[in-house]
């Protein structure tokens, strides 16, 4: 059964550069023509080419077209999802504990939960979220420079440093997390999102949860602790 993706975010680049090892994109088709002396014509290239040949004194000309497929990055992604899985989706947690011993990094697509623990400006890498009125209701200004930092697991960061977290809505849930084997952090830098995240919820906090399916790559940080770097989320 084909499978279709409401993507939140993709790594455009990331895509293009695995997709292009994975696929061949170029399909061509030749139109073969006979001049008058009965010689065959015919002739292969990539893009569309007139060969002008001169038979008995008399001009022919050979045509030779060629077919480029264009498959959009949404498609893209798709098609390296669907290389990745068969319709099946595991847990990040029992991805990781598949891989074990885990070497350095390696490709994958898992789902989890993941909590936001901050919104920072890539310029001065100063925080958005925690500096942010306590008291304001209003969705934190964001722009294109704007990285959201996210975790899954061993939220040790939210625990730490989100000191009204036990006020959230998720508490309970940070509490299940606490038992989980392995810690993720993951950024999604907001040029890359596709869909503003205020389409999946009321609003955006500090410990904020979000379930996301995930396609990209886990880096091995020492210990238990895993960076993931999303090439698409859904």
């Amino acid at each position: 059964m084909r499978s279709y993706y409401s993507f939140v975010y993709l790594d455009d680049e990331s895509i293009e550069s695995l997709y292009s090892q994975i696929f061949d994109d170029i399909a061509e088709k030749s139109q073969l023509q006979t001049n008058a002396s009965g010689v065959d014509l015919s002739a292969n290239s990539k893009v569309l080419n007139i060969v002008g040949l001169s038979v008995n004194g008399k001009g022919e000309v050979s045509t030779t077209e060629t077919a480029k497929i264009v498959t959009s990055i949404y498609k893209k992604a798709q098609c390296i999802i669907n290389h990745f899985i068969d319709n099946t989706v595991f847990p990040i947690q029992t991805v990781i504990e598949k891989e074990q011993p885990f070497d350095e990094s390696a490709l994958f697509v898992g789902r989890g939960r993941f909590f936001l623990s901050d919104i920072v400006n890539k310029r001065n890498g100063t925080s958005i979220l925690f500096n942010a009125d306590e008291l304001q209701e209003t969705y934190p200004i964001i722009d294109e420079n704007s990285l959201f930092v996210l975790e899954s697991g061993n939220t040790r960061f939210i625990h730490d440093h989100c000191c009204d977290y036990m006020n959230t809505d998720d508490y309970y849930k940070l509490n299940i997390n606490k038992n989980a084997k392995y810690g993720l952090m993951m950024h999604m830098s907001n040029s890359k999102i596709k869909k503003d995240l205020r389409h999946l919820t009321w609003e955006i906090k500090k410990s904020k949860s979000f379930n996301f399916t995930v396609m990209g790559e886990l880096i091995y940080s020492g210990d238990r602790f895993f960076k993931i770097v999303p090439f698409a989320i859904w």
